[in-house]
């Protein structure tokens, strides 16, 4: 049997009509029907409809808001091809031969009885209707006027919102018929009339013939037009909805039918345009909630709504959610281009079963194999074999960056073509296609795309062109060049360029092997140069990627015998695979199964704190050995909450390779990044990506098995790894976590949250809920914080010590025991304004700040005197600690804390429980409070005051220094005083040595030098301009008044001051004259000195003028002689019509 008789629909006579594209529009009815007769109503697409129609329907009988559908899937999964299925089935409009869609299509009993149910409501509401297409920029940003135009266009309205009402309002008045016959009897249409709306002359006169009454003159007419239906940019949501339903309900005799809107890939029109967004949901919002319940709104996008923040924000109004998928399309594909005859399927098993061998081996060590699930599908699939068309489909998103041709190609025109070539069909059963179909299937593309060189694709096609042996070289060159394009898209599925992998993707013969196929490309890959054996694998090898090949080289010799960058490369590496190991495992303590954390620490130092966490210290055998480990863990002691790892050394040398392989490449694409500008750079760069690559993974797979040798000690002795590494680990660290936190049992009770539920309400006997019912005082959990409050703590400050290192208590049960020695009134709470708070009226979100406190204490005289001592620092007092004394103490406490900092550049304000502690005291638990804090209140204080003055003294300084920031203009000379202002702010140095004095210094001698060099240009421009003036006849015959006059008028009586004796003298300077206004003065001098002259000579000739002489560069005699008169005939020109002249340059 041959290939071409396996076929329900022989391929080479089959014509994919919308060659695999579905369009969003019902307008071609042969296509439609082509696609409805092709639909393959199975999998999601049947679910999809069913779910669709059952979620609508369903909000009509609740008279509910509908739910918007958003169907999402790759380019190509069906998405258009759906909602296009679904609109022809919700109208199921006949076609010219009186069939409909729901007749042609081949629909499932239950999609066909959800139909019914639509058009059974149909009935009720005047029918239905469905509008599809996409959103276009021809509306602008305008989400209202865009959807609008998809509903015109399936009205068959002009899509433009005000072309739409003028036929509208046509069509309501009676007139458009009218209209309509008048431009036919005077050759034209009603088309290109309204197109030309604002200038249409014979439509205005079809308006005014129809009726005369409305549109009295031509004039009239246009008025009407240009006010009444002019161009719109957008519309509000009333205007919106009333014309959604004033064109449903003209064209279904006053009625709004039930309305299918569906939008194909509104995510592409959104985009990463926010403002889209927001009109999309706004606009979906108006459909699905303004229409009473007739309105259905379907969306397509090849995301899920929640992938991106754009479209999250749809996430409310999109619940019913449609997601396509890969084994979708596939039932397309096999349905409509490899559907089998039934006498062929079981010739075909026979061959797989026949070959199972050749099968299995082919591409074996790939993720591309073939597996157990592709026996299920291999009949269904042949004559393309799996594992090829997973290498097609890599190959295709590898050579598609922008993902618009991958799939739909792979899945049904590619397809299509491969199995239609004569070589195919003419083929007995057994004769697949060859993997580099797909290469000769898109060269032409590629090379318009720059995916390959012209060279290499030059070269291909001349080989192709050759004999047998140049034939099976292209095809070889072609695969090698199409896997380097899949290892830089996918460097994880283990598919290399060796003889045997091109030969598996190139057989043609199931039942020949590749044996002899393998043998003969050896041969023409020594033959050949265009190919660059690494290793045993090929690479397309071009003159740019041969020199980065010897960058390479370079950089690797220089590399390998670099120890220091080996070891860190080897440690970054390493840590990282650690951590993904350990993050991943979680732990648990006790019956209540409290969550617990634990820190990781790197290297041979001890980690500094590890009385009070969980370690896992990893060490390795690059930087260690396993007896120092062991030592370091016994030296940790037998109740260690540290879990010690040893990693050892492995394959040495062959890491060391590999992280030099790794670091020459990634040096030479780091060094050549701006240099790949060609197609050949381009795939230079690529094949130094792969090479990248697999050193990364050769660095992964040799640290990865040294990781699986990982030695584990507690306390010196070395612990069981078994059943997993990660498994051993979590159970030690289980055990570190019960020796961090020892009395952990003594409140792990389930039922502390109900213990503080009941206490929350005063009850005393709470504690019946963890089954104690002795004193409350004994209570473990309850004593020990009864005895840690004395004399008085914040909830806080008791979470805080008893969740951490030693208890590790949970705040049930911390805040329970609180609340249960509060109801039996064994502690009493005080809020943060020192107001009592009663038993039952303690909310829980206060207890942080609640004060709990036995009995007041008693001070004793010495105690007065040390108190005192420290109070004296802020409020001299010789006599005592009273109420008045004490309040002002913490005034003044807090003042100075502000005083000590503030925002940025001032130092962070120190932050400290001590002052809120003191001041929610009274009387003698006020007086005990400073007395337990003496030496801190004593330190911060001095620190405090000290900080404060260093604030005070470079304030002033501060000050200048910001003022002249100001005046720099962003002049570059400054760019340096800019960054140290920054660095002063975002550092926060206001007050670190010198720093400001020092900026202040360098900004100061740069403006003052600045300002020096133009006080001189100044100098000599003013000096100028008043020699100029002294040698004017016209000047000195002035009256010194006029004089005067004339210099004020100009600005031309006070010379700018200049003062650069301090930084104040220039900030004063600054103030009142920014540099660039200073230049602008003395480039100003010349033109005023001019006018006043010019002034003066009118004074004395009123009919001067100003002659400008042009500037050139003169070289010949010639040319000045050519000047000079062309100046002559200007001045005597004027002076030939009685102006007196002023020449200026």
């Amino acid at each position: 049997m041959k290939n071409k008789e396996i076929y329900y629909r022989t391929p080479s006579s089959t014509t994919l009509k919308n060659n695999g594209v579905a369009k969003a529009d019902l307008i071609d009815e042969e296509m439609l029907r082509y696609e409805l007769d092709t639909f393959v109503c199975t999998g999601k697409y049947e679910d999809g409809l069913v779910q669709i129609l059952q979620n609508f329907i369903s909000g009509l009988d609740e008279n509910a808001e509908q739910k918007a559908v958003w169907v999402s899937g790759f380019y190509g999964s069906g998405k258009s091809h759906l909602v296009k299925m679904l609109s022809a089935l919700w109208n199921n409009k006949p076609f010219s031969d009186g069939q409909t869609p729901e007749g042609i299509a081949e629909l499932t009993d239950n999609l066909k009885e959800q139909l019914c149910e639509l058009r059974i409501h149909g009935k009720r509401f005047g029918g239905t209707h469905s509008a599809i297409g996409t959103l276009s920029s021809q509306s602008g940003y305008s989400v209202r006027l865009a959807v609008l135009a998809i509903l015109f266009k399936s009205l068959k309205l002009p899509e433009e919102y005000n072309k739409a009402d003028f036929v509208l309002y046509l069509k309501e008045k009676g007139y458009y018929d009218k209209v309509v016959s008048y431009l036919d009897a005077h050759n034209a249409s009603i088309e290109e009339e309204i197109d030309n709306l604002m200038v249409a002359k014979t439509l205005y006169e079809a308006l005014m013939n129809t009726d005369s009454d409305y549109f009295q003159s031509f004039d009239m007419t246009s008025r009407i037009l240009t006010t009444q239906y002019r161009n719109v940019e957008d519309i509000n949501d009333d205007q919106f909805i009333k014309m959604f339903n004033r064109c449903l309900k003209y064209a279904y005799n006053g009625k709004v039918p039930l309305t299918l809107i569906a939008i194909d890939e509104l995510q592409q029109f959104i985009g990463g345009n926010a403002d889209r967004s927001i009109a999309v949901q706004q606009v979906s919002e108006l459909l699905c909630s303004k229409t009473d319940s007739k309105v259905l709104l379907v969306a397509t996008g090849q995301s899920a709504i929640n992938s991106t923040e754009n479209l999250k924000k749809l996430e409310g109004r999109y619940t019913v959610r449609i997601e396509l998928s890969d084994s979708d399309s596939d039932k397309v594909v096999r349905k409509v281009v490899l559907e089998k005859r039934p006498e062929a399927i079981t010739e075909i098993t026979n061959v797989m079963e026949d070959n199972m061998g050749e099968l299995s081996r082919e591409l074996g060590g790939t993720d591309l194999k073939f597996t157990e699930e592709d026996k299920e599908t291999f009949v269904q699939d042949y004559p393309v074999l799996p594992m090829r068309r997973r290498f097609w489909e890599y190959a295709l998103k590898a050579l598609d960056t922008s993902h618009t041709d991958s799939q739909i190609r792979n899945q049904l025109s590619l397809i299509n073509d491969a199995v239609s070539s004569k070589d195919s069909l003419e083929a007995a059963v057994g004769h697949v296609v060859p993997a580099d179909f797909i290469y000769f299937e898109s060269a032409t593309k590629m090379l318009n795309a720059n995916q390959i060189t012209t060279d290499a694709y030059g070269n291909i096609e001349r080989w192709n062109k050759g004999n047998a042996d140049d034939k099976l070289f292209a095809r070889a060159y072609a695969i090698v060049f199409l896997i380097g394009k899949i290892q830089n898209y996918r460097d994880d599925l283990n598919l290399r360029a060796d003889i045997p992998t091109i030969a598996d993707l190139l057989v043609t013969d199931l039942t020949e092997g590749t044996a002899v196929l393998q043998g003969k490309l050896k041969e023409l890959f020594d033959a050949h140069k265009e190919l660059i054996k690494v290793d045993d694998e090929y690479h397309v090898q071009t003159k740019v990627s041969a020199e980065w090949r010897n960058d390479f080289d370079v950089h690797r010799a220089s590399l390998t015998n670099n120890e220091s960058l080996i070891d860190n490369e080897r440690t970054m590496h390493l840590r990282k695979m650690v951590n993904e190991m350990v993050a991943k495992i979680k732990l648990q303590q006790g019956v209540t199964c409290t969550p617990r954390e634990f820190e990781r620490h790197f290297g041979a130092d001890k980690p500094t704190d590890t009385a009070e966490k969980c370690y896992f210290w990893c060490v390795d055998g690059w930087s260690s050995n396993i007896s120092n480990v062991r030592a370091n863990s016994a030296a940790l002691g037998t109740n260690s909450s540290v879990l010690c790892a040893f990693i050892p050394k492995v394959e040495e040398d062959t890491l060391r390779d590999a992280i030099a392989n790794f670091k020459a490449a990634d040096q030479v694409l780091n060094a050549r990044k701006n240099q790949i500008t060609t197609i050949e750079a381009k795939e230079a760069s690529q094949s130094m990506e792969t090479t990248r690559l697999q050193a990364q993974n050769e660095i992964d797979r040799i640290l990865k098995s040294a990781v699986n040798k990982m030695s584990l000690f507690v306390s010196g002795d070395e612990v069981s790894t078994d059943p997993t590494i990660p498994d051993a680990i979590k159970n030690e660290l289980n055990n570190c976590i019960i020796n961090l936190y020892p009395r952990f049992k003594e409140a792990d009770q389930i039922g502390w949250d109900k213990v503080f539920a009941d206490a929350a309400k005063a009850k005393p006997d709470a504690l019946n809920r963890i089954s104690y019912t002795g004193d409350v005082e004994n209570q473990p959990v309850c004593k020990e914080i009864l005895q840690y409050i004395t004399p008085g703590k914040k909830g806080s400050e008791i979470n805080s010590k008893y969740s951490g290192h030693g208890f590790g208590w949970s705040k049930d049960a911390i805040e329970g025991a609180i609340m249960v020695l509060f109801a039996c009134n064994k502690i009493k709470a005080e809020d943060e304004y020192r107001k009592p708070v009663a038993p039952g009226k303690l909310e829980r979100k206060q207890i942080g700040k609640t004060l709990f406190k036995l009995e007041s204490p008693s001070i004793s005289t010495k105690q007065h005197l040390e108190i005192r001592s420290v109070v004296k620092k802020l409020v001299p007092n010789d006599t005592d600690e009273s109420q008045p004394i004490m309040i002002e103490f913490v005034s003044q406490l807090k003042e100075l804390q502000k005083a000590a900092g503030g925002d940025k550049p001032f130092p962070e304000i120190e932050q400290t429980d001590l002052i809120d502690i003191i001041g929610s005291c009274y009387g003698n638990e006020q007086l005990k409070a400073v007395l337990d804090h003496k030496d801190e209140l004593a330190e911060l204080i001095e620190r405090w005051k000290d900080t404060k003055a260093s604030i005070q003294k470079v304030i002033p300084l501060w000050n200048q220094y910001s003022s002249l920031i100001t005046y720099t203009e962003n002049r570059i000379e400054f760019e340096e005083d800019i960054t140290a202002q920054n660095a002063i702010v975002e550092g926060r140095l206001l007050t670190s040595g010198d720093t400001v004095k020092t900026a202040l210094k360098n900004i100061t001698q740069k403006f003052a030098t600045q300002l020096s060099e133009l006080k001189n240009k100044m100098d000599d421009a003013w000096n100028e301009g008043e020699r100029i003036l002294a040698t004017d006849t016209n000047w000195n015959n002035l009256e010194v008044e006029e004089q005067a006059e004339l210099r004020n008028q100009y600005h031309f009586d006070n010379k700018p001051e200049i003062d650069v004796s301090s930084s104040e003298r220039i900030v004063e300077t600054l103030n009142k004259h920014r540099l660039s206004a200073i230049q602008d003065s003395i480039t100003a001098v010349p033109t005023k000195v001019s006018k006043m002259l010019m002034d003066a000579a009118k004074h004395f000739e009123p009919e001067t003028v100003e002659v400008f002489m042009t500037s050139s560069v003169l070289a010949t005699e010639d040319e000045v002689n050519e000047w000079v008169d062309d100046v002559r005939d200007k001045l005597l020109s004027q002076i030939a019509s009685g102006h007196p002249v002023m020449p200026r340059m």
